[in-house]
């Protein structure tokens, strides 16, 4: 029987809770490395730094996140249900990415997605 993993951020009372925690899939074998979301990674986490919302989120590299297709792949991991973000391919994407991080940062909780971010949601498992 295969037993249920909760991916939920435990909470650590003593610090401020975090929103979400991003996990970059570094897009290799089966996307586009030149255009991989790790090729953003840098740019991101010092966006991040930058801006003080180190407290907020957390982002690290990871290998592959069993997913190929869509490819280059961002997991982010709220204290609701898992995101997950697919095709990221351009710079675009990635300033909708930080406009909603930075957002959610200033509210405190996790805002709504913009919709052309929202265009890169799917699935992991699906029904």
């Amino acid at each position: 029987m295969i037993q249920a993993i909760d991916l939920t951020p435990e909470v650590d009372l003593k610090k401020p809770v975090k929103l979400a925690q991003l996990f970059i899939c570094d897009s290799s074998p089966c996307g586009n490395p030149s255009k991989s979301a790790l090729s953003r990674f840098s740019e991101l986490k010092k966006f991040i730094k930058s801006h003080n919302m180190t407290r907020s989120f957390r982002i690290q590299k990871t290998g592959c996140l069993g997913v190929c297709k869509p490819s280059n792949v961002i997991l982010i991991i709220t204290q609701q249900d898992p995101l997950w973000l697919g095709n990221m391919l351009i710079n675009d994407d990635y300033r909708y990415l930080m406009y909603w991080l930075i957002k959610s940062h200033e509210s405190g909780d996790l805002i709504e997605m913009p919709e052309k971010l929202k265009n890169h949601l799917f699935q992991r498992i699906r029904d």
